[in-house]
């Protein structure tokens, strides 16, 4: 039992200095020139207004309004200036990924891959789209096919952090614990604002058993993202994390008491023997002090290991 909490407090001292070094790297890393995306494709931004490739004035013309209406809540007043954007010149392939995003929002993922597959014959290698077409594949199970498309959206944008992050959730999902803190660790490099990402890096820990961890990035989800949605769970999961650490704490603050109790008996029973017997060799005590010290840093090797995976990729 005193082992295993002096385990999650090295746990914690790892797991914090990780993040320092994490986010002087972030700081480091050139600007992306991205917006900070969150992890859903229904929450990304939509397509920024199209440069002018010679579109239709009239086309432009609805699909600027249909951004803003988008931008500003008014989903179904944006699908049809989309729409409308489309009719007068069905060459602007944002269009098409925008309304993807829309019918995803809206849980319609039939009509949501029918507009990103048109998007993508148009333009097949946008990042966005794909990234959008992954979710919905995603949503509807086949989660293979999902990361692969996340994959392909990241070797076209390489600072694309919504698709890391997503391509982590979805190795999670198959329980692909290591590939799915890589990706989530290239998210945050890229977005250290991604405050979910966290929150699924703590559960991920949770489910390994490394709570020291898991503590650190519930604390720093919450810090970035006090009000979220998911900012309740989260508390919930926080306290039950500290609880257990007050109730190991307090189990072995009775264990050390209860110990040092039989040891100042048996030290008393040992002096009476000294009387006829020869000193006790101190070749003992010292073989316990390297067992120890073995046993310690084959622990602390095992918390490197881990967090090294997760600082390697930068």
């Amino acid at each position: 039992m005193q082992k295993n909490s002096l385990n999650f407090k090295r746990d914690k001292q790892h797991i914090l200095l990780t993040y320092s070094l994490l986010l002087l790297l972030t700081v480091l890393l050139p600007a992306s020139g991205l917006l900070a995306l969150s992890a859903w494709a229904q929450d990304a931004p939509a397509e920024a207004k199209p440069k002018s490739r010679g579109y239709d004035p009239e086309a432009v013309k609805h699909y600027n309004h249909g951004l803003e209406l988008q931008n500003s809540g008014f989903l179904n007043k944006a699908v049809e200036e989309y729409r409308a954007a489309i009719k007068a010149d069905d060459r602007l392939e944002q269009a098409y990924s925008n309304l993807g995003l829309i019918y995803i929002a809206q849980n319609n993922f039939d009509k949501a891959k029918e507009a990103f597959d048109k998007a993508l014959s148009i333009k097949p290698n946008r990042p966005n789209s794909l990234n959008g077409l992954a979710s919905v594949l995603y949503k509807q199970k086949r989660i293979d096919e999902a990361i692969e498309l996340w994959k392909k959206a990241i070797k076209f944008n390489p600072k694309f952090s919504a698709a890391y992050s997503n391509l982590g959730h979805a190795f999670h999902e198959k329980n692909d614990y290591t590939e799915a803190m890589d990706a989530y660790v290239k998210a945050v490099s890229i977005a250290p604002d991604l405050a979910y990402v966290y929150y699924q890096m703590a559960g991920l820990m949770i489910e390994q058993k490394h709570p020291a961890q898991a503590e650190a990035l519930l604390d720093h989800a919450l810090s970035l993202a006090p009000e979220s949605e998911w900012a309740r769970a989260a508390r919930k999961q926080l306290n039950t994390l500290k609880e257990t650490f007050a109730k190991e704490e307090e189990g072995n603050n009775k264990a050390n008491e209860s110990g040092s109790g039989r040891e100042n008996k048996k030290l008393n029973k040992s002096a009476e023997r000294r009387i006829d017997q020869e000193p006790i060799s101190e070749a003992g005590p010292g073989s316990a002090i390297c067992a120890v010290t073995a046993s310690a840093a084959s622990t602390t090797g095992n918390t490197i290991f881990i967090v090294a995976q997760d600082s390697i990729n930068e």
